[in-house]
């Protein structure tokens, strides 16, 4: 058997950990480019599909909820205007009764609303999972070797999290509020045309506050949900790289990297929350400055004569402004969650999508029963297309023959046993298997007709190939 020894960068890359974390964080930040995607959502909610019963169901409640909160306030006018102006205490109970039933139909609305929507959430989360299970498992060892554990972790994890959020909450709760405040415009125009005209006046200040800090808003989410995926990554390979770490005197080190990336994370936090307190209280103070304006214009039409305005039917309009503008708040943290759903899902779809650097041929065979015979044939590898780690490696063993393979760490033993197991495919040369090219094989036949035992101490590493 002629080898070349030379050394394999899997095994020196081992210690320069710095490096891999800063291109794992220079991939994360140069492929954070989406905010808001109609597509991307629309793909995110496609996992709903499979239940689409109760999605339908889940529409109709919100519907029904979105409009029964404006019918509240139309309600308090009709009690106000009709029995209590008559001086009807009968009707009034009676009128009283009603209305405490329908608000707790309204709750009970609101309750399997919420039920319906974890469930939904729930149900599209697990299969979400499930596909970026499966679609890791079946990738070859190179996409680990290049993958880093804490990036993948943090995409079963936090990532999709988030996409939780997005799909049992955004949505819904959205629309919820819009239906509120649709409902609530319906009816304070049909209450007094000209108080309602005097908020659409002031409504682009609303407007423009939401633009000014939409943007704002949305890069801080993305770079939070970015770093922790670092932070994670970090966390992973400091962990699984432990006797590395200890053995190279790098705790240190890693400290310090650790402490960095937790730095920026929490730097990152600090500015979502510092344009968000700014944000939500001023979408809030808005709301309550129209309210003044309303109050002022109603009270000079009233008392000027110049208004013919019911006590039921004011009382009714300021209610359904407080219903008008109490959802903006409740939009604003939507938007917020939506765009880190957009982050979190478009680091998802992204791995999902990612293809694998090989796959067996459209033609290959199953494998027959090996007798274990082996031949290398001038085979050559390497892991990063640049250093071999094999170079010219040829040999043949027959069936029934013991072979040791001995050698310092990164001279390609294991290296060899990954090939030959079809983990990785040579970069040139040929591997058979009982005289059948490998890459004519299935990889499934092969693995499910082979195993391995690996013997490692501190003086050597060897593999140790008995009876394939």
């Amino acid at each position: 058997m002629s080898r070349k020894p030379v050394h394999s960068p899997k095994a020196d890359s081992k210690p320069d950990m710095t490096l891999g974390l800063s291109r794992a964080a220079v991939q994360e930040k140069e492929s954070d480019k989406h905010k808001l995607d109609l597509g991307l959502f629309l793909r995110m909610f496609s996992y709903t599909r499979p239940y689409t019963v109760q999605r339908n169901w889940l529409f109709i409640l919100v519907i029904m909820r979105g409009i029964q909160i404006p019918t509240i306030g139309w309600g308090i006018s009709m009690v106000i205007n009709g029995p209590v102006a008559s001086g009807n205490l009968k009707g009034t109970l009676i009128a009283s009764l009603g209305f405490l039933l329908f608000c707790a139909f309204t709750q009970l609305t609101m309750h399997y609303r919420q039920l319906i929507a974890l469930r939904l959430g729930e149900s599209a989360i697990y299969d979400m999972r499930r596909d970026v299970f499966r679609h890791i498992i079946r990738q070859p060892m190179s996409f680990f070797h290049r993958y880093k554990l804490g990036r993948l972790l943090s995409r079963v994890t936090s990532d999709i999290e988030v996409i939780r959020a997005g799909i049992q909450n955004v949505l819904f709760v959205s629309m919820v509020q819009g239906a509120q405040m649709l409902g609530a415009a319906v009816f304070m125009a049909w209450y007094n045309w000209r108080l309602f005209l005097a908020i659409l006046i002031l409504s682009p200040l609303m407007y423009l506050v939401h633009h000014t800090f939409r943007n704002r808003i949305a890069e801080a989410s993305r770079a939070v949900q970015a770093s922790f995926s670092r932070v994670t990554s970090s966390l992973a390979e400091s962990v699984k790289g432990i006797r590395v770490t200890q053995g190279y005197v790098r705790e240190e080190v890693n400290a310090g990297i650790f402490t960095r990336l937790i730095e920026d994370h929490s730097r990152y936090n600090l500015n979502v929350s510092r344009n968000t307190s700014i944000y939500l209280p001023l979408l809030e103070l808005n709301g309550q400055f129209f309210l003044g304006v309303t109050l002022a214009l109603a009270g000079w039409g009233a008392l000027s004569g110049g208004w013919d305005v019911d006590v039921g039917d004011l009382v009714a309009f300021f209610f359904l402004s407080n219903i008008f503008f109490s959802p903006i708040q409740a939009l604003g943290n939507q938007f917020q969650q939506a765009l880190a759903s957009m982050a979190g899902a478009e680091r998802v779809f992204r791995l999902l999508d990612s293809e694998p650097d090989w796959s067996d041929k459209p033609g290959a065979a199953l494998a027959q029963p090996l007798r274990g015979e082996v031949q290398f044939d001038q085979v050559e590898f390497s892991y990063d297309g640049k250093t071999k780690v094999l170079n010219g490696i040829d040999f043949h063993v027959h069936p029934g023959m013991s072979v040791a393979l001995v050698g310092h760490t990164g001279s390609g033993k294991t290296t060899i046993i990954q090939i030959l197991s079809k983990f990785y495919l040579p970069t040139a040369g040929r591997v058979l298997l009982d005289g059948h090219d490998l890459g004519d094989l299935t990889s499934s036949s092969i693995h499910s007709q082979m195993g391995m035992v690996l013997q490692q101490n501190f003086l050597f590493a060897g593999t140790l190939l008995e009876n394939i």
